[in-house]
């Protein structure tokens, strides 16, 4: 028996000081997370890693920086996430179950650096495009990592999958981390920037 109880697997987030804030009450920033499995710390996420289990997870609370390379029009935007709604279920076939993660994002450009020319309205498919694929593969990347280097649920895909078809779970659930580790998973983004003062 390889299943564990949802309590179990979770990811606990440390924080370190910036140099940003008073001196007396400096603020936070996420510097790592740490995988817990069954109770026990089996490895570590990085920042960017810890952003995108926070995206999935639906615990997002706005106000995040993106740092978006553009080569093609060769400047470096900086997109502040303002809001994320996360879908995140399981699809059932006949070989088995799947999980489906959606996310629709705004987004606002604060910064540009490179090139001085305005931004116009133009620009924003390129951008939300780019934006688009730089979240989904920061997604794939760690939601790969968790199924196969940790074998951690911590994202609560077991969950889920009780939630939606309890009779498949009570099947499957002896052999959740086997199933785990080689579930399908897709990765859907949207993402729409608003007209900002950089946007003639």
């Amino acid at each position: 028996m390889d299943t564990a109880p949802p309590c179990s697997n979770y990811i606990l987030l440390t924080l370190c000081p910036t140099n940003r804030g008073r001196v007396n009450a400096p603020e936070l920033q996420v510097s790592g997370t740490g995988v817990i499995k069954e109770g026990k710390l089996v490895g570590w996420l990085n920042p960017a890693e810890t952003q995108a289990a926070v995206w999935v997870s639906g615990e997002f609370k706005g106000g995040e920086i993106l740092a978006l390379p553009i080569p093609e029009l060769a400047r470096i935007l900086s997109l502040k996430l303002n809001k994320i709604k996360a879908d995140v279920h399981p699809q059932f076939t006949g070989d088995g179950v799947s999980m489906a993660i959606k996310l629709d994002i705004n987004a606002d450009i604060t910064e540009t650096m490179g090139n001085r020319s305005p931004l116009g309205a133009k620009d924003l498919p390129l951008i939300e495009s780019q934006a688009g694929e730089e979240i989904k593969q920061r997604v794939q990347q760690v939601v790969g990592r968790l199924q196969r280097e940790y074998q951690a649920d911590v994202l609560g895909f077991g969950h889920k999958i009780e939630q939606s078809n309890p009779r498949l779970w009570e099947n499957i659930k002896n052999n959740w981390r086997q199933i785990f580790m080689q579930m399908p998973v897709s990765v859907d983004v949207k993402i729409k920037i608003r007209h900002t003062g950089m946007v003639s």
